[in-house]
């Protein structure tokens, strides 16, 4: 089924890595001249950032994105066209950081451009995807973090100021029903406020205040990309 592109852009992802494309109140992610082998292992783990595929793009344009190994063979291809939702060419799972292709979210972990190609992980392997103006776009983790929604719960609650100090306040309330957009990244600290013309406000009333995004360098909410 065709989507209009909407990109508050996000999906349900949390230290335990499980993962949902929207809240479920809400409905029930050439080549052969310069090798990278010799520096980027196939069980590299890749911290760096997110590759996103813009596939409403690559849809329109009846287009495809070749996925290659890292010795430069023909791996598989993402696809799309007018008629289909893009989807990635593989016969078994597809396990990426988020593959939702009825939501047109196709993101990996990635590592920067490196010599026109980004190094990806797909399915626990390393693989490379050449850049694509306007259509692979690489976020470093904070820009990917402002592009989601976030919702916290009672074990990391929202406080007044972005410190664990005793001194800052906990701002009570039940968080698991609210969804927060970002709006400033301090260290592993998100400034949000929650989304009104998503799930909603409690009450209707705005509530503000800052959430710990990240401990101990993994991501502790959960993201979404959707309402």
């Amino acid at each position: 089924m065709k989507h209009t592109t909407l990109f508050f852009i996000f999906i349900l992802f949390n230290c335990t890595n499980s993962i949902h494309p929207v809240k479920e109140s809400s409905k029930n992610s050439s080549f052969k001249s310069i090798p990278l082998a010799d520096t980027i292992a196939t069980d590299t783990v890749i911290k760096e950032g997110y590759l996103r595929i813009m596939t409403d793009v690559l849809d329109e344009k009846t287009d495809s994105l070749l996925i290659y190994s890292m010795n430069g063979n023909i791996y598989t291809k993402i696809s799309g066209d007018k008629y289909t939702e893009p989807f990635i060419h593989l016969s078994n799972e597809v396990k990426i950081e988020a593959y939702y292709p009825d939501y047109y979210v196709l993101i990996f972990k990635s590592t920067p451009l490196i010599n026109e190609y980004y190094v990806v992980n797909l399915n626990g392997k390393s693989v490379r995807i050449k850049h694509k103006d306007g259509i692979t776009i690489f976020e470093n983790r904070e820009t990917y973090i402002k592009k989601c929604i976030l919702v916290t719960s009672q074990d990391n609650p929202l406080k007044t100021k972005p410190s664990m100090s005793a001194l800052n306040k906990k701002i009570e309330g039940s968080y698991e029903d609210i969804f927060f957009e970002v709006v400033e990244i301090q260290g592993e600290w998100a400034n949000v406020k929650c989304l009104l013309d998503c799930e909603g406000c409690p009450n209707n009333k705005l509530i503000t205040g800052w959430i710990r995004w990240l401990r101990n360098d993994a991501i502790v909410v959960k993201l979404y990309y959707t309402c």
